[in-house]
């Protein structure tokens, strides 16, 4: 008897042989990873009783990806046996509590929601950014000195062009690096938590995902511009939550930039609306002798995730009986 449940993301209704209960697969509609269920019963719910006592034990056994190290866990642990990671609810993509009240995919309300954090951490937010800003800049000094001496003819081609190659792979590594610190901690302040500063430099775990992700994508995006602007710009539009992903739900480098184009689908209008908006906030920084920019900034970074988790929270496949997608798992 085949097991028929919907994915807890999107919500899109899924079928898979009765042998593969509580193996883990990837949604086919999303992307996301999702534990089948047990055997469906003649008195409802499924395999490990009919009551809830015995619905909620089951439930507990069921595993999923901890969010940080991507090890499967309890889905009800509070804590990660294999990273140590603490969690104040259930491991689940978007547990209850984990956005602001009311938020939804409308630029309005995501404006408003991203304000009222801002304003409230003024200073970790400004200290947060300037702070990654500072380790780039530092981090692409050897790019600049190299390429002066180059050019006063101190250094032979050479040597010039190995080293700047190394000197550019330094501070490409060096970027995506605080990249996706900062990207962790943009996330905890727009779901309403305060990060550490020492959690900027947390990027380590993502570093590899974080660069073969971006890699793609900023060859997708460039490779479209130079053939016809649109390509490139649709690119953008339909891949920009991939660093998110990475963090926020641990994926690897083809799921987080499937999953972003899965979130992004339909909703490219909102996509645009936020680069109208990062793009005024920074012309408002460079206005006020560039010295906006220092807060500008943090909050175009906030903007950014809060519109990330309002796709999430609007996200959702239409759920018709008679379209039923094989899982493989």
């Amino acid at each position: 008897m085949p097991i028929e449940f919907s994915c807890p993301e999107c919500g899109k209704l899924l079928s898979t042989g009765d042998d593969k209960a509580g193996r883990t697969a990837k949604c086919p509609g999303c992307s996301a990873p999702i534990t089948v269920p047990g055997r469906p019963l003649e008195a409802g719910g499924f395999e490990g009783g009919a009551d809830d006592a015995s619905r909620t034990g089951a439930e507990e056994k069921v595993r999923q990806p901890c969010p940080v190290c991507g090890e499967l866990i309890l889905a009800g642990a509070r804590v990660c046996r294999y990273c140590g990671e603490g969690f104040s609810g259930s491991t689940g993509s978007m547990p209850a509590g984990s956005v602001p009240d009311g938020l939804k995919a409308e630029m309005p309300v995501i404006w408003k929601k991203t304000w009222a954090i801002y304003k409230a951490n003024l200073g970790i937010s400004v200290a947060l950014t300037l702070l990654a800003g500072m380790i780039n800049f530092v981090a692409a000094i050897p790019q600049t000195g190299l390429r002066g001496a180059y050019d006063q003819g101190l250094l032979e081609a050479s040597v010039f062009f190995p080293s700047f190659g190394l000197s550019l792979i330094l501070g490409w590594a060096v970027q995506f690096w605080m990249s996706a610190g900062l990207v962790h901690c943009m996330l905890k302040l727009a779901r309403g938590d305060v990060p550490e500063v020492s959690e900027l430099f947390s990027g380590g775990r993502w570093f590899w995902r974080m660069t073969g992700s971006s890699i793609v994508f900023w060859l997708a995006v460039y490779v479209g511009l130079a053939l016809c602007a649109f390509p490139g710009i649709f690119a953008a539009l339909a891949l920009w939550p991939y660093q998110y992903f990475i963090v926020d739900e641990n994926d690897g480098v083809s799921d987080s930039l499937n999953r972003a184009y899965n979130l992004t689908k339909g909703k490219y209008t909102l996509g645009i609306e936020l680069a109208v908006y990062s793009f005024g906030l920074g012309c408002v920084g460079i206005v006020m002798c560039c010295v906006g920019l220092i807060f500008t900034t943090p909050l175009i970074s906030l903007l950014s995730a809060m519109t990330y988790l309002a796709l999430r929270v609007d996200y959702q496949v239409p759920r018709d009986v008679d379209d039923r997608d094989q899982l493989m798992v």
